[in-house]
């Protein structure tokens, strides 16, 4: 049996050059492959290479291809090494998207079980062919140099891959949802709640690790920054707190989860206050307001309706508490009446109870005290203010009158809500409920003296806006205006 001196292959006695490299034979061609390959051939140990790879899945993949390499110069191989080169390629790219998919412990057992996959597929494919073909007869190559790069790049991987990829516990909160809203991703509600939101572990504290998320608020005029904290354990967590431009808002966690889930949803339910342009929700218990710039002002479009962090704050009109009785559908309409000392506190950040000055600036940008409350009332919804088709032909808010001469004058009382404002007569209390659908009253937050405080009010049968003094007790409603 002969063969060429340089690829390998086997070729007969009588032949001068090598059919497979054109090597020229000179008479040494019977020199068996592995005497060749112990002269010429060094490769890296198969088996130890592979060995290395239960501390370094991706160190024997590489030794491996340069072996193959290396073989491929020498011999005819049945296996290629292109299945290597892939192997390689697509081991290391899984890697890295399985240590940004998975946490690092779930990354590990998924490349280690890959290893495996290769290791007895294609890794032992070397380690049979070198131990059939050669045995032990060819230089070993000192692994030394090999493995001290990789456990370099390895090193230099673990550190790259902890820079670009999020803590475990940050993961838990984004793809988790909340019980109240389990239809949307919490990264889902804070990405339409927030504008840019930036997350960030802070590190764990009384058994908790606590996940901040910052960013602007989208709903918020003018724009402000929120910041939401989120407390995990395990894979449990819920939220901790909620700022805006750091202040703290007494808001139930509910309110907030709704305020979220409602940014969430595509397509939001339809609200009353739909045919106003510009909108504003209260991050404190969620509802919606429609707003309205009317000269230099923006006022909410609505009285205020919020219950405070306890549920305690004001009354609907005609609730008796003591009794367990609540007309909670006298809020919605009307929204709520507070005390002074209440409504001082009731309005949300970024609002505030106007003052006196603040009600008359408004009251003349609509023609002053004598006319402006026909402007600035709701076309309906005060006694016998019905615009509804059946009526339009006589609303109750036109009449004639006598006047002391026999003259016959026409009065019309009947409201334009030229601005938008909307005001609704949401009555009052001193000593019990009077007057929903007649009149309604709004605090001001100017004080008279001690135990007096100033509103403004309306009623159906006048286009005249009032100015009232009287005790800070009594429960009126509120409209808050824009900072």
């Amino acid at each position: 049996m002969s063969f060429c001196t340089k690829c390998g292959t086997e070729v007969a006695a009588d032949v001068t050059f090598c059919s497979k490299c054109g090597n020229k034979l000179q008479g040494e061609q019977n020199s068996p492959p592995a005497q060749i390959a112990e002269a010429k051939l060094a490769i890296w140990n198969p088996t130890a290479s592979a060995s290395w790879g239960f501390l370094l899945p991706f160190f024997p993949m590489i030794i491996h291809y340069l072996n193959w390499k290396k073989l491929e110069k020498y011999f005819e191989l049945d296996v290629r090494p292109n299945k290597e080169i892939r192997a390689c390629i697509g081991y290391l790219l899984f890697m890295f998207i399985a240590a940004y998919l998975f946490t690092p412990r779930e990354a590990g057992v998924v490349i280690f079980i890959i290893f495996l996959i290769w290791y007895f597929k294609v890794g032992k494919v070397q380690i049979k062919y070198v131990k059939e073909r050669f045995g032990t007869k060819y230089s070993k190559k000192s692994l030394l140099p090999p493995l001290a790069i990789a456990i370099g790049g390895f090193l230099g991987l673990i550190i790259l891959i902890g820079v670009i990829q999020e803590p475990e516990n940050v993961k838990i909160v984004k793809k988790g949802s909340m019980q109240a809203c389990p239809q949307h991703t919490v990264e889902k509600m804070v990405d339409s709640f927030m504008a840019n939101p930036k997350w960030e572990h802070i590190g764990a504290s009384d058994g908790k690790d606590y996940v901040n998320i910052s960013g602007g608020i989208g709903y918020n005029t003018p724009p402000a920054r929120g910041a939401l904290q989120f407390w995990v354990k395990g894979k449990e967590f819920g939220i901790n707190a909620f700022e805006i431009d750091g202040i703290p808002q007494n808001i139930t966690v509910d309110g907030l989860i709704q305020v979220m889930c409602e940014s969430a949803t595509e397509k939001p339910a339809k609200s009353k206050d739909e045919s106003y342009k510009n909108h504003f929700k209260d991050p404190r218990d969620g509802k919606k307001y429609g707003t309205v710039q009317i000269g230099n002002q923006v006022w909410m479009a609505q009285n205020l309706d919020y219950h405070g962090s306890d549920g305690f704050l004001g009354l609907c009109y005609g609730d008796k508490p003591k009794e367990k009785i609540r007309e909670p559908k006298n809020c919605k309409k009307y929204g709520r009446l507070y005390n002074w000392e209440e409504a001082k506190e009731a309005c949300p950040s970024g609002w505030h109870l106007p003052r006196d000055e603040d009600w008359q600036i408004l009251v003349d940008f609509a023609g002053g005290d004598e006319v402006a409350g026909k402007k600035l009332k709701a076309k309906s919804g005060w006694k016998e203010h019905d615009f509804s088709e059946k009526s339009m032909d006589d609303p109750k808010c036109k009449w004639e009158e006598i006047d002391d001469r026999g003259r016959s004058l026409e009065r019309n009382e009947c409201a334009t809500d030229e601005y938008g404002f909307s005001a609704l007569p949401g009555g009052g209390y001193g000593t019990s409920f009077i007057g929903a659908g007649n009149f309604g009253s709004w605090w001001s937050s100017t004080e008279d003296g001690s135990g007096n405080a100033y509103r403004r009010g309306m009623n159906y049968v006048s286009s005249e806006v009032f100015r009232v003094n009287n005790g800070k007790s009594g429960l009126f409603s509120v409209r808050c205006l824009q900072d």
